[in-house]
Formats: C-alpha cells, sequence, structure tokens
C-alpha cells in the first residue's frame, strides 16, 4: 500500500547542516529474567528517529511555512517529505513534528526568523551490511562470496 506524503514546498529552504544531528532510538529490548542477566532482542529493524533540525526564513519564507503547517500541514497532524542531511547527502525522508506542546520554535536573527523543531524520521537509510564488511575490511562482496564458498565446499569435501 502507498501512501502519498505532502512534499515540504519548493519555495521553502532545506535545514541548515550547522546543528543538524540524529538521534537514532534502540533497536533493542532487555527484558530481566529470573537469573538476574537480561536477556537483549532486537525490535523493529528500523524504527523511526528523532531529527532536530533548524531553519532559517527571511520573512516571506516564514509567512509561507507558517501558512503551510496550517493549512496543509493541519497544524502538525500529518506526515510529510522533507529533504534532510543522513551522512553526507540530503535524501528525502517522510518526517513529522515530534508531537508536544511546541512543534516548532521561532526566534528572531537579524531580519530573518530561526525555527527549530524536532522531526521524527522514518527509515533513515543505513549502508547494506556487504558494504559496511567491505569499506571496514577493504574487500569486495565477490571476494567475501568466494571465500565462503571455499570454506563451505573444503568443510563439506573434508
Amino acid at each position: 500500500m502507498s501512501i502519498d506524503l505532502i512534499a515540504w514546498p519548493a519555495q521553502l529552504p532545506t535545514p541548515l547542516r550547522n546543528g543538524h544531528s540524529l538521534s537514532p532510538r534502540s533497536r533493542v529490548v532487555a527484558s530481566e529474567m529470573d537469573n538476574g542477566f537480561q536477556r537483549l532482542r532486537p525490535r523493529r529493524i528500523n524504527p523511526p528517529d528523532d531529527m532536530p533540525v533548524t531553519w532559517l526564513f527571511d520573512a516571506e519564507q516564514f509567512e509561507l511555512f507558517r501558512g503551510w503547517f496550517a493549512h496543509v500541514f493541519n497544524y502538525g497532524a500529518r506526515e510529510f517529505s522533507s529533504p534532510v542531511l543522513v551522512g553526507a547527502e540530503v535524501v528525502y525522508l517522510a518526517c513529522k513534528f515530534k508531537p508536544g506542546t511546541h512543534p516548532y520554535k521561532a526566534a528572531a536573527a537579524g531580519f530573518n526568523q530561526r525555527v527549530t523543531a524536532t522531526l521524527t524520521v522514518r527509515d533513515v537509510p543505513v549502508l547494506a551490511a556487504d558494504t559496511t564488511i567491505q569499506r571496514i575490511h577493504d574487500i569486495s562482496a565477490q571476494q567475501i562470496s568466494d571465500a565462503v564458498d571455499n570454506a563451505l565446499t573444503d568443510y563439506t569435501t573434508e
């Protein structure tokens, strides 16, 4: 099932890189055991993460943001697609303003408005396992596959 997301308005800037961060949620659930140890198990593979962001809007952009937030975005009740910085690249992710009493804060910055918010973002991309191993060990996926094949072949023929 496909869900159409509201698009971040093209007339508004992307979040500033300075101060941009990602706060991943724990992917592990701990259960207390009778013997005093904890049993650890993974939860959902990719739960939503929190991402504090800051935008710098001129007066016209700030008014557009406020109108979009109120009338299109229904005061933060809907999910939207926004460009955000993940690692070294800007990608479009499904986002929501983190619920609370203040979905965003605006402060004057000269003639501009500095708007800060915490977004909850879904499906933040993570390097694939084989790419991670390749980068750590400087070895190609084919070399890994060949080594596993050789080890299994040697094991079954002995």
